[in-house]
């Protein structure tokens, strides 16, 4: 983690319509691999990643939205079993 409390960019996001563009996983809803996601560009240019049903979503401004997704192609990890 970086010392901000956000994570560093994170392969398995896609920005649409950008090429590779810092990310961070917004730290008041931590989205998880699989959930459904929405991007806000910040004044810094990075992108925070929220949950889309993340309260703090709803006060930042709508213009500045970008659509994200998971990157599913990446390798996927292995599910484990448990008996």
């Amino acid at each position: 983690q970086m010392e901000n409390g956000m994570q560093p960019y994170d392969d398995h996001l896609i920005v649409e319509g950008t090429a590779r563009v810092n990310t961070r996983l917004a730290k008041c809803c931590l989205p998880k691999q699989g959930d459904p996601i929405q991007g806000y560009l910040t004044q810094g240019g990075a992108v925070t990643v929220h949950h889309q049903l993340c309260r703090s979503l709803r006060k930042l401004n709508p213009d500045r939205m970008l659509s994200v997704h998971w990157d599913t192609s990446l390798s996927k990890e292995k599910e484990v079993h448990s008996d």
